[in-house]
């Protein structure tokens, strides 16, 4: 049989007030915090799903924070697209109205006009918010766009910076300028002139707008008849393989004195052997300088020429043999861009038009068309051909600051929806937190009286048996 000794008893009260304490502990820090864990201890189950959904929570405000700030930069820039279109749609205009006959009085007025637009373009293009240029791709931390007189050069990155959204989701933040203000769509190159020169098909890799000059370097003639180059032969304007061109020489006076002679069948003029610098034009423009002093008698027949000549697409800088070829590359000897021509059906000397569609930047296409206000010697209709084909560039360029707007509407519809559903997530992230971690008040109040009460009644209990073994060792 147990004896139950006063030490036993104490040690079972200290034993049931220390648990009491504890409890009357746990509860009150329940009722002051409103959590029920606080410490793995308290539910060790329970707190690995809190610290799980607290870290859930963290990288949902994590994704709202990088919502708003990519919200915040693409609201910037589709402010600065706008102003970029609104600037190249005003070039625009100005080329149309140029391409209009009458236009010849406003030349000035628009070339003062074109430099301010040039100016906007540029600020945009190097717009920043202080800290980042929204034109310069991943190189965003200097301006991108750099213009040095006429010339405007990129130095931005050509990749995206991108902002990854949930993991998975990635969008553009800042793009490339090369997007906006340097888009090219090249299309065949085309060849407006009297010389003949077409395009070949070829790839070519010039930009913008050029001249072909074709220049005759000298004639010579089928044997038999007798006739020559005269003095003025460098005025010739004719060019071609040999055949291309023809005479037809009648002798009337049957000793070679006098007769008719053509060029490419126009009509026949009189000629005799005092003729030693005769000018025969044909239908097409087409000048040969002849010398009628030695034909032979009696001839009377069709003469074959060869005309030579040289075709340079660099302003003249380099000239080279044209050898009447369907696919005849060109050189330019100051930037080594290529051009391909047609050069089988060259019949005349002349300076051609060249334009490579779809291939001028924005900058640049500005640049060429004040330039072209500004020469004195252009001729309207020359005026008229190189403004529609700014005005396309002009087009080309408003259509991909558009694309560019539409792409970052999308994304800016793409982080609301992010953004709405992320809050609906972190609402619910927290309601389980906080049904997991929080108290039940009432429940916690009545625990805490209830301990209370267990703690009193220990106490008491000590104080009773302690008191009854005082009186037996009296008695």
């Amino acid at each position: 049989m147990t004896r139950i000794t006063p030490q036993l008893t104490m040690n079972s009260a200290v034993r049931n007030s220390q648990l009491r304490t504890r409890n009357l502990y746990k509860f009150q820090q329940q009722l002051s915090t409103g959590l029920r864990i606080r410490k793995a201890s308290d539910d060790a189950a329970a707190m690995e799903r809190v610290l799980a959904l607290q870290t859930q929570n963290s990288q949902q405000e994590s994704n709202l924070r990088t919502t708003e700030y990519v919200t915040g930069v693409l609201n910037q820039s589709v402010t600065y697209l706008q102003e970029a279109r609104s600037v190249l749609l005003r070039a625009k205009e100005i080329a149309v109205d140029v391409s209009q006959p009458g236009s010849g009085i406003a030349r000035g007025i628009y070339a003062t006009e074109l430099n301010g637009l040039l100016d906007r373009l540029t600020q945009v293009a190097n717009a920043s918010d202080g800290d980042r240029y929204f034109f310069g791709g991943t190189k965003s931390s200097s301006p991108p766009f750099t213009r040095v007189g006429d010339a405007t050069t990129y130095s931005g990155s050509l990749d995206a910076t991108t902002a990854l959204l949930s993991g998975t989701r990635e969008i553009t933040v800042l793009r490339p300028g090369t997007e906006v203000f340097l888009s090219s769509d090249r299309q065949s190159t085309v060849i407006t002139g009297r010389s003949g020169a077409r395009t070949s098909g070829g790839t070519d890799s010039a930009r913008g707008s050029g001249e072909l000059i074709v220049k005759p370097t000298g004639a010579s003639f089928a044997g038999g008849s007798g006739v020559a180059s005269g003095p003025s032969a460098a005025s010739n304007t004719i060019i071609g393989a040999a055949g291309a061109n023809q005479l037809t020489i009648v002798d009337t006076a049957g000793d070679g004195s006098a007769g008719t002679v053509s060029l490419n069948g126009n009509d026949p003029i009189a000629f005799t052997n005092a003729d030693t610098d005769l000018q025969v034009i044909d239908g097409q423009g087409g000048v040969v300088y002849l010398d009628m002093s030695a034909i032979s008698a009696g001839f009377n027949g069709v003469v074959d020429i060869t005309a030579d000549g040289t075709v340079s697409i660099d302003g003249g800088t380099t000239e080279v043999p044209i050898d009447f070829s369907a696919a005849q590359m060109l050189v330019d000897g100051n930037t080594g861009a290529v051009t391909t021509i047609d050069t089988t059906n060259v019949r005349l000397a002349a300076t051609d038009e060249v334009e490579y569609p779809g291939t001028l930047d924005a900058f640049t296409a500005i640049v060429a068309l004040r330039d072209a206000l500004l020469e004195g010697d252009t001729t309207d209709g020359e005026l008229s051909r190189f403004a529609t084909a700014r005005s396309a560039d002009f087009e080309r360029h408003a259509e991909a600051v558009l694309n560019a707007v539409g792409e970052t509407a999308t994304n800016l519809e793409t982080l609301e929806n992010f953004k709405i559903q992320t809050e609906d997530l972190q609402v619910e992230t927290q309601a389980t937190m906080a049904k997991l971690q929080g108290a039940d008040m009432a429940e916690a109040a009545i625990g805490l009286q209830n301990e209370q009460r267990l703690l009193e009644m220990t106490f008491a209990s000590l104080v009773r048996a302690f008191d009854a073994n005082l009186m037996d060792f009296i008695r």
